[in-house]
């Protein structure tokens, strides 16, 4: 094996041998991110070039290329400081409306959340207004047309129905 002990790969240096190999016998050696971390490499993946960091490489990016962006309604502002449970940074955003709002990387680049939630408030309002003027004319469910007799239906008419007094023992003097 080529001694690397010393040598500097983006920001791991070799600082030692590992015990560790992959299923193909691919040797693994030890190296210290500049971060401070310690991370076990294959050798093949470090010659490469295909691993440089620790992984604290890409965090980094990913933080200087989301501030300022515009994601559907919401502008990233800065980093909130905060993590989830698997460390990924929670953004601080401000959405159009005002309202200011945190949201992970995963949910603003997915694109799974687009508002602070007055999205949502304002498909609700524009779906019921559809709804309506699809169904209702005139306060009648013009659906409700076209549907048979209910069972029910003393009357025979749709929408009419007798109900049956009841007297529950009380006497009239």
């Amino acid at each position: 094996m080529v001694n690397l002990m010393g040598q500097r790969f983006g920001r791991l240096i070799v600082i030692g041998e590992s015990e560790l190999t992959t299923r193909s016998h691919d040797r693994y050696v030890l190296c210290k991110c500049d971060c401070g971390k310690n991370h076990n490499v294959t050798i093949g993946n470090l010659k490469k070039g295909d691993i440089r960091s620790c992984g604290c490489l890409y965090k980094e990016q990913q933080l200087k290329n989301l501030i300022g962006k515009k994601f559907n309604r919401l502008s990233v502002v800065n980093d909130s400081g905060k993590r989830t449970n698997d460390n990924r940074v929670i953004w601080s955003c401000i959405c159009e409306c005002g309202n200011n709002v945190e949201v992970t990387t995963y949910s603003l680049t997915t694109g799974s959340t687009k508002s602070c939630g007055c999205l949502a408030v304002e498909n609700s309002h524009e779906m019921a207004n559809l709804i309506n003027e699809k169904y209702w004319r005139e306060g009648t469910r013009l659906d409700n047309l076209q549907r048979g007799i209910q069972r029910n239906n003393t009357s025979g008419i749709k929408g009419v129905s007798y109900m049956k007094k009841e007297t529950s023992g009380a006497h009239s003097w």
